[in-house]
């Protein structure tokens, strides 16, 4: 999902990345837009990496994909390790740095 892009992008930021969201399917047009982009990137020596949720439709969706990419390409599949997909992922690490917040916080009270 859009989502899901934009959160992929904030764990792990990267100027030169491209997102493209399919929303869980795949029409013919996208596909055709996907395969024209990700021959671009083949060209250009990019890696492709198809983040997908952490399930049996995400694993579908990126089989679908590499069947796509060129068969010269470095595709490459991410998915989250604990959560289900990468908003409930970059919750996850938003809530861990807010408790690692807070411990240093309480660490820095003064003692006699």
């Amino acid at each position: 999902s859009p989502l899901d892009c934009l959160s992929y992008h904030q764990l792990f930021p990267d100027d030169h990345t491209r997102y493209f969201a399919t929303s869980g399917t795949l029409s013919q047009k996208q596909k055709d837009l996907l395969r024209t982009a990700f021959e671009k990137f083949d060209q250009k020596k990019g890696e492709i990496i198809i983040a997908t949720d952490k399930d049996i439709g995400g694993e579908e969706i990126a089989q679908k994909l590499k069947e796509i990419a060129p068969k010269t390409a470095q595709v490459f599949r991410h998915a989250p390790k604990y959560q289900k997909d990468w908003n409930e992922a970059l919750k996850a690490q938003i809530e861990r740095e807010r408790q690692q917040q807070n411990q240093r916080s309480r660490g820095r009270g003064l003692s006699r």
